[in-house]
């Protein structure tokens, strides 16, 4: 899968698909300035994806990559930081 149509964009959703998909489409990004989200927690961020929103007691949580948002280039603003939860690989 190429993303040579992915490449401009600001945010990309990533949702509903397999494993491998997901890294294929993180490699081909990797360190570009294209905020990854994904509403699958279950590898996203340990694959460095950015940001993941997940339902917790019927409350919406965020959970965030920093790592991989600093190596993209990105940053994400201290009001959004104190809503998430930071993950460190």
């Amino acid at each position: 899968m190429r993303l040579k149509n992915f490449t401009q964009c600001h945010l990309l959703f990533i949702s509903g698909l397999d494993r491998s998909t997901v890294l294929q489409l993180l490699n081909e990004i990797k360190n570009q300035p294209i905020l990854t989200v994904s509403d699958d927690d279950n590898h996203f961020l340990v694959d460095s994806g950015m940001v993941v929103f997940k339902v917790l007691e019927g409350k919406v949580n965020i959970e965030i990559n920093l790592n991989a948002v600093k190596l993209a280039g990105l940053e994400i603003s201290s009001r959004v930081l104190k809503l998430a939860t930071i993950f460190n690989p």
